[in-house]
């Protein structure tokens, strides 16, 4: 056995015990490129009012409703293939389903889970997001090197957005979208909401995830321990006026998290001109998300999906970038989501369990969690 496919093997024998070890199954669509478990849902959706949220249940191929208040099921369907991602529309009122095998995005209440509409998408969808109107929906195909682009009130895909090489993530902020692209180590920049390419970024160490949150703070100058270099158009000369007055006035100013798994690396951007504001070292890195509006912190899930870390990343706060706390989980977690009140929800790889972390809060454990399960039948039925 040649030295590439011995080291190919032992990767892929390593991805498959891991997933068994968290109680989950194991990946029986890995493969060389995936950065987390393929049998992992790494998305799921919290209402904007924080009271209810839509989780994969156990069996890959349903969807339940779950009451935030007690764990209660209140609505649940099952989807012709796996689940892959699942995302709620800014107001509520539409719930989108990713289902991989047959690659589809379905579009259903979210109130009943009823049929919906099926729309055909690329190869493997892992990650939803709708735009902040909620008039579109970006579907990030990771076996295919392209955003879909589906129209919500016309419920169909009206648009293929190419890419360099294959995605692992994405993130709306403002009027843009970041793009990871791990093979080649860049960061992607799209206009919103015609998703052409403004600029992209070569960043090193390579990119796996990038999570955005929108915080109001005044500008400061990069980190110079780690490399960004601006690759296409969008240059150093058309800022100096621009950067000048943001030194001078406070104004609301993007933030992303990018995470590098292999090189342990947890690095905080300006989303506005992209330099590195600061870096920090967790092992194993998988997912991040980033509180929306106000809230200076970031979540993060690495060891193997055992820890969360709390980061601020506001840099006027005096541990801007740094770890506040970090939260040890019984039980391996596979996906993070926060919630417009600032507590972040992730949901264990048996799908049976969720956890919250209250930033307000901070403590080595969970400050809640709730077990999944169905309502008791009423006597008589």
């Amino acid at each position: 056995m040649r030295t590439s496919d011995r080291a190919l093997f032992v990767a892929l024998v390593f991805s498959a015990g891991m997933c068994v070890a968290f109680g989950g199954r194991a990946p029986v669509e890995a493969r060389a490129g995936d950065r987390v478990p393929a049998s992992w849902c790494v998305q799921f959706a919290v209402s904007p009012d924080g009271a209810s949220a839509w989780v994969p249940g156990s069996d890959r191929r349903s969807v339940r409703k779950v009451d935030l208040a007690d764990g209660t099921i209140t609505a649940s369907r099952r989807f012709h293939g796996t689940v892959s991602a699942v995302e709620i529309s800014p107001n509520g009122s539409l719930l989108a389903v990713a289902v991989t095998g047959r690659d589809r995005v379905i579009l259903t209440d979210p109130v009943e889970l009823g049929p919906g509409t099926e729309i055909p998408v690329g190869r493997k969808p892992r990650l939803l997001e709708f735009g902040a109107e909620g008039t579109d929906l970006c579907v990030l195909c990771t076996r295919d090197e392209e955003i879909d682009l589906i129209d919500v009130r016309k419920q169909r895909l009206v648009q293929i957005i190419p890419l360099p090489s294959l995605p692992s993530s994405f993130a709306h902020y403002q009027s843009r979208a970041a793009v990871t692209l791990p093979k080649t180590g860049e960061l992607v920049i799209l206009t919103h909401p015609r998703h052409d390419m403004a600029t992209s970024v070569s960043l090193s160490p390579v990119p796996d995830w990038v999570a955005a949150g929108g915080l109001t703070h005044p500008r400061r100058s990069g980190h110079e321990a780690h490399r960004s270099e601006r690759t296409s158009e969008g240059g150093e000369g058309r800022r100096g006026g621009e950067e000048r007055r943001r030194m001078r006035d406070p104004v609301p100013t993007p933030v992303l998290v990018v995470l590098s798994r292999e090189s342990d690396v947890v690095s905080v951007l300006d989303g506005s001109t992209l330099e590195v504001l600061t870096i920090s070292s967790l092992p194993s890195p998988l997912l991040a998300t980033v509180g929306c509006g106000e809230s200076p912190w970031a979540f993060v899930l690495h060891s193997r999906g055992r820890k969360i870390s709390v980061l601020s990343v506001d840099p006027s706060h005096p541990g801007f970038g740094k770890v506040a706390y970090t939260v040890t989980l019984r039980e391996a977690c596979e996906a993070l989501q926060v919630t417009p009140q600032g507590i972040c929800w992730a949901l264990g790889v048996t799908r049976r369990t969720m956890v919250a972390i209250d930033p307000a809060k901070p403590m080595n454990t969970p400050c809640r969690t709730i077990r999944i399960h169905e309502a008791p039948r009423r006597p008589g039925r």
